[in-house]
């Protein structure tokens, strides 16, 4: 992408800051809100700075014993809270 565009592209989608740690409105629960391919990194970090923290807690989230896999069939449904899950 030239810097022009890039320069367009950050004009009209400006980045943006979310926390690492949501707490659900009901439960109270913590939960990690970092993206592999949104998050780059960490407010006051540099991204080389972040990236060893980054790349642990994304090799955590999707460890089996925090993972569900759903298989569709007829008469199936699924729901989920998006506030607290990560989605692929």
């Amino acid at each position: 992408m030239s810097a022009e565009r890039n320069a367009e592209m950050r004009e009209k989608y400006p980045l943006v800051e979310h926390p690492v740690v949501r707490t659900h409105p009901e439960t109270g629960r913590k939960a990690l809100y970092v993206n592999v391919g949104h998050t780059l990194r960490f407010k006051d970090m540099t991204e080389a700075e972040s990236a060893p923290i980054l790349d642990y807690l994304f090799r955590h989230q999707v460890r089996p014993e925090f993972t569900c896999r759903f298989s569709w069939g007829v008469g199936s449904m699924a729901f989920w809270d998006n506030r607290c899950v990560l989605h692929n």
